[in-house]
């Protein structure tokens, strides 16, 4: 059984921001090399459902 999961918010939320012109990555935990994926991002959306999924190593470093 497929999970339904994303179309509740995952779904709802990239069409949201393409209707804004964002670029939208969607990822999910099988994703290879997720903080790679993650860290390119200005703006992280996550709908997990687990904390503390999301580390340090997820987050790109601001710059001043």
């Amino acid at each position: 059984m497929r999970s339904r999961r994303s179309q509740i918010v995952g779904r709802p939320m990239a069409q949201l921001l393409l209707q804004r012109d964002a670029t939208v990555t969607v990822c999910q935990l099988r994703t290879r090399d997720l903080p790679a994926v993650t860290r390119q991002s200005d703006i992280l959306v996550v709908a997990i459902g687990r904390a503390g999924f999301i580390r340090r190593e997820h987050i790109k470093l601001a710059r001043p």
